[in-house]
């Protein structure tokens, strides 16, 4: 992930960007930012807010950046929450950005494997009826060998 902080004044336009380290979060609602990512990049308040955590509600700064993503898309003007601690992590992506996308992870062959892409795609996939129809596969096969040893 990077991040690109805009800062547009007087039509002079100053860019800062920024290699961040950054956990995809579909329990979040909003993306956040560590408070020491904001402290480097010398970030201005746009807000204020009561955001919720796991354990409580609390006030806490709201700044505008833009998000480049590794497969070079970039989300521009996203509101992000500031957060005193997240871990070895510098930017938590929350719903606001993957629902701009198709969000998906499988599991095949034993490895876990993660992918986003934007703009979503028109075909929406839905891996229920897929199942459905492998398991109407193996029943099947299962009741040919019965009756194949019932012969």
């Amino acid at each position: 992930m990077y991040l690109r902080r805009s800062i547009v004044r007087f039509f002079h336009v100053a860019r800062q960007d920024r290699l961040v380290q950054a956990i995809w979060d579909t329990g979040a609602t909003n993306t956040v930012i560590s408070r020491n990512l904001v402290g480097q990049l010398g970030l201005i308040p746009t807000g204020v807010i009561t955001a919720q955590d796991a354990n409580n509600s609390y006030q806490t700064s709201t700044y505008l950046v833009d998000i480049g993503l590794p497969n070079g898309i970039l989300i521009p003007d996203v509101r992000v929450t500031e957060a005193a601690n997240l871990g070895n992590y510098d930017l938590l992506i929350g719903m606001d950005i993957i629902t701009l996308g198709d969000f998906t992870i499988t599991n095949g062959l034993g490895n876990t494997w993660f992918s986003f892409r934007i703009p979503p795609d028109s075909i929406q996939i839905d891996y229920v009826a897929k199942a459905e129809a492998i398991q109407k596969k193996q029943v099947r096969r299962q009741q040919h060998k019965i009756k194949k040893k019932k012969r």
